[in-house]
């Protein structure tokens, strides 16, 4: 996904800067040359417009609703999948585990969501926005009160499983956003197999001291 040009065009000690997809979430990457490959120095999370033109990653961008980028999942590889039926199982009846873990607000999106897109091909990333945020559609994983919301899990043809805060939202003066809070997995579909996988993820990564992006490190060939 670096444009070849990029590496040879590239001065001794110089850096490239570039936002980068890693498989679902984007990082900030600032890479140095190290005689055959590049070499990452920071890895910072981040969202930024994609790299565009023939060097691009691959569009791993799903929309689910009519609406454009109004109700969307993001794959951590590109394969087929059927909107209709993703959409369809997120308005089934859920099943919800609570993890004996708590996180901080923002924890998610720097340590749990790099680590199941760099362990598991099965990752995918919902968000919704406007309207479709309000309805709840999506479990309130990270939010960003009155735009959107986000969460993250694992997807297979007929299983859903994310991560959420709470099996119903809670009201804005009984969870203040600083504040920490319980993890749940909620499941959509024949998810028992797959939510478990979910919760060894979770549990791997709390084990391994809860990495965030800044513990990658990344070469370029």
């Amino acid at each position: 996904d670096i444009t070849p040009a990029w590496h040879t065009q590239l001065k001794p000690h110089g850096r490239l800067l570039l936002p980068f997809v890693l498989r679902g979430p984007q990082a900030s990457i600032a890479f140095l040359l190290a005689k055959d490959h590049l070499e990452s120095l920071s890895v910072r999370a981040c969202g930024f417009v994609g790299l565009r033109g023939a060097f691009a990653e691959a569009n791993t961008l799903v929309q689910l609703a009519p609406e454009i980028n109004q109700l969307t999942l993001r794959l951590g590889e590109a394969r087929p999948v059927d909107a209709q039926a993703i959409y369809a199982l997120l308005q089934s009846p859920p099943q919800d585990i609570r993890l004996p873990i708590s996180l901080q607000p923002q924890e998610p999106f720097f340590g749990p969501g790099f680590w199941l897109a760099l362990h598991e091909p099965q990752f995918c990333l919902l968000n919704a926005s406007g309207s479709f945020a309000e309805q709840g559609i999506i479990p309130d994983l990270i939010q960003y009160p009155g735009k959107s919301t986000t969460t993250i899990g694992l997807l297979t043809e007929n299983a859903l499983s994310v991560l959420m805060r709470h099996p119903t939202p809670p009201s804005a003066d009984t969870l203040p956003a600083e504040e920490s809070y319980n993890l749940y997995v909620r499941s959509f579909g024949s998810a028992d197999l797959l939510a478990q996988q979910l919760q060894r993820q979770i549990m791997a990564w709390d084990a391994a001291g809860r990495p965030a992006e800044q513990q990658l490190h990344v070469r370029a060939y």
